[in-house]
């Protein structure tokens, strides 16, 4: 027992010889390190704190740099394919389509529909509905008829019927033929019932001289860009059926 209290003793002198080498201020410093990192996480919890960084945030965020330009891509206005638009037309010869002579040079016979291509008579018929009817398959039969411009003349009074009609006739002839049927197979066709065919008469009165009549019924068809060139048409409600051609009037009255 002695021997471990001697122990101790010895051990507690050589502490006390070791005191005045120890640095009692290390210990100090870094308690001080500790509050000081204390003191400044509360500071910046702090309600203060919180609102004063929030301040200098939006201030970084609302600072833009000067002297730079938009480096992204600008998008342009897209296209649009204007709708299709057909005007309806009312005009005075010479004009966009039709046979643009007149036809008082030819000899054209009286009491007789008939067929005149690109200037030229290839037939002559009737003035009946099967006169006309006639008439038109001359001009889907002839040669070119579809580069052709053609003429219809009433050499007398004329009354229509069948030949006005809505269907295309698969196989026509000369006692089946109508309107419609020419689609395909003429360029334009120009109707004229005054044999002087004078191309300055007024677009708005009956022309000169003799003029015939064409009487319609309520519906009538067509298969080709048509012209009414002095030329007077009568009908109760007529309803002309261009079937996606183009009607002219010029110089007609009816």
């Amino acid at each position: 027992m002695q021997r471990k209290y001697k122990f101790k003793l010895v051990t507690f002198i050589m502490l006390l010889s070791l005191l005045p080498t120890i640095n009692f201020n290390g210990f100090s410093s870094e308690s001080n390190k500790e509050n000081v990192k204390i003191n400044s996480l509360e500071k910046m919890l702090s309600s203060q704190g919180v609102s004063a960084a929030t301040q200098t945030l939006i201030n970084r965020q609302s600072v833009s740099p000067s002297g730079t330009t938009f480096n992204g891509n600008s998008v342009s206005q897209p296209s649009r394919t204007p709708l299709p638009q057909n005007s309806v037309e009312d005009a005075i010869m010479p004009n966009s389509f039709g046979w643009q002579q007149t036809i008082s040079n030819l000899t054209l016979p009286t009491n007789q529909v008939t067929a005149v291509q690109n200037g030229t008579i290839i037939g002559s018929y009737p003035t009946t509905d099967a006169g006309v009817q006639q008439s038109l398959y001359a001009m889907y039969s002839a040669t070119n008829a579809s580069t052709s411009d053609f003429v219809l003349y009433y050499g007398a009074n004329t009354t229509l019927s069948n030949s006005v009609l809505k269907a295309v006739v698969s196989n026509p002839s000369a006692t089946n033929m109508t309107f419609s049927t020419l689609k395909g197979h003429a360029k334009s066709l120009t109707w004229i019932s005054n044999p002087a065919d004078l191309l300055t008469s007024s677009n708005s009165s009956q022309p000169s001289g003799t003029n015939y009549t064409v009487t319609l019924p309520s519906n009538v068809y067509f298969g080709v860009p048509t012209i009414f060139r002095n030329v007077t048409v009568a009908a109760s409600g007529i309803i002309f059926m261009p079937k996606g051609t183009h009607l002219q009037r010029q110089m007609a009255h009816g």
